[in-house]
């Protein structure tokens, strides 16, 4: 059953099981994990369709390459036709948006054209300015899109609300979250006692739309974060990243950048240490983030598909995006770092919240975002940079951890 996964911290808390589970024997707990109730017939279809049991990531990647036509491959990138900066040239899209809107105006597009009827998106539980608890949303109108718009930093077990009702759905969602919905996809085709389960789950979705994502939130976490500082979310008016740190903008403009001790993982979802080295959704049709730019309020894409490719040309043509060069020059100091493994130490002391249950280290040298101006390491060597820290400094330390002490890891093949 799922129950390992949960109890030896390998679970993303994606929600893919609860969706396929037949006897409807699965359901969140307080912190979003699943849980498995009296009903449970040991049929084992969840374990079968947990990313984090097993995920044939070469092979999905192979066949969605057949169909995507990606003109470049990168380890550290994935497969992908063109990387650019872009931002909406819509205000009111500006104004609700995270930092540039493009995942937005995508979306919006999308519906407007009719290449979807659907989306699976996530929303705020509250009504505020900012939330950092997300809920799940089915959008269908162009209202409820712009709605959806900005971070919810937190674990969201999105996959249990599949299926979306619809004949074209786009499904938005982290590296955890499209590789669940690739999987289901996979096993749809290939699957054992899955199968047909998986194609009900997901054999109307033409859209699977990734974003950047370091790490997530435990279900409170932000909430946690912010008494820190003796601060609620209703205090908040924005909440972001910048340079690698978390910040929160109160009403009336104050930011607050100090929340304390940076090797504090006790408010993030512990299953992220074993997310598939993939901060930018390589196995996503279209990948949107914040990291390339030093100037706030633009995006970063990452076009992954041909398909994807003319709708964003589409979308610079009407007046819809404006679109600049990301910059990829070849960095010596990235290829120096890389060649030496600097990234592969345990900094944030995972071998002993193994053994302790506590952390006791520190983030990595190198944070999601340089933490200077003019950094030498610029453009998409920037993405390079934290797909770089994501493997060696949390994955593989990871794994070999586990693997030390006999800990469940996920199969990667």
């Amino acid at each position: 059953m799922i129950k390992e996964i949960v109890q030896t911290y390998a679970c993303s808390k994606c929600g893919l099981c609860i969706a396929a589970c037949p006897e409807k024997a699965i359901s969140l707990s307080g912190d979003y994990s699943p849980y498995v109730d009296e009903k449970c017939t040991n049929c084992r279809i969840c374990l079968e369709v947990c990313p984090r049991s097993e995920l044939p990531f070469n092979e999905i990647k192979k066949n969605l390459n057949t169909v995507n036509f990606p003109k470049f491959e990168e380890e550290l990138l994935g497969p992908y036709n063109r990387i650019v900066l872009a931002k909406t040239c819509n205000n009111e899209i500006l104004k609700r948006c995270y930092s540039g809107g493009v995942t937005t105006e995508f979306l919006c597009f999308l519906l407007e054209k009719g290449y979807i009827d659907s989306a699976l998106l996530t929303d705020r539980e509250h009504d505020l300015s900012f939330c950092g608890h997300p809920v799940p949303f089915i959008a269908r109108t162009r209202e409820n899109i712009i709605k959806c718009a900005d971070t919810k930093p937190c674990v969201n077990p999105i996959l249990a609300s599949l299926p979306v009702d619809g004949d074209r759905v786009a499904f938005v969602g982290v590296s955890c979250h499209t590789e669940g919905i690739r999987k289901a996809q996979w096993l749809a085709e290939h699957g054992d006692k899955s199968k047909e389960i998986c194609k009900h789950l997901i054999g109307n979705i033409s859209y699977v739309i990734g974003l950047n994502c370091f790490f997530s939130f435990g279900r409170n976490g932000v909430d946690r974060l912010l008494a820190k500082v003796g601060l609620k979310e209703e205090n908040i008016e924005k909440f972001f990243n910048w340079k690698g740190k978390p910040v929160a903008r109160m009403h009336g403009g104050k930011e607050i950048v100090d929340f304390g001790d940076e090797g504090d993982f006790s408010n993030s979802n512990l299953g992220c240490f074993l997310c598939y080295p993939s901060y930018s959704a390589k196995l996503s049709d279209i990948t949107f983030g914040k990291c390339i730019s030093e100037e706030w309020g633009w995006n970063d894409v990452i076009v992954r598909s041909e398909k994807c490719d003319s709708i964003i040309s589409e979308m610079e043509e009407k007046g819809l995006i404006t679109i600049k060069a990301a910059g990829n020059e070849k960095s010596e100091i990235l290829e120096a770092l890389l060649e030496a493994n600097v990234f592969e130490v345990d900094a944030v002391g995972y071998g002993g919240f193994l053994d302790t249950g506590k952390f006791e280290g520190s983030l990595p040298g190198t944070s999601p975002m340089p933490q200077q101006e003019g950094s030498s390491i610029k453009g998409i060597n920037r993405i390079r940079l934290i797909q770089a820290v994501r493997r060696d400094s949390f994955y593989k330390i990871a794994t070999t951890e586990r693997k030390k002490r006999g800990i469940l890891n996920p199969i990667l093949k």
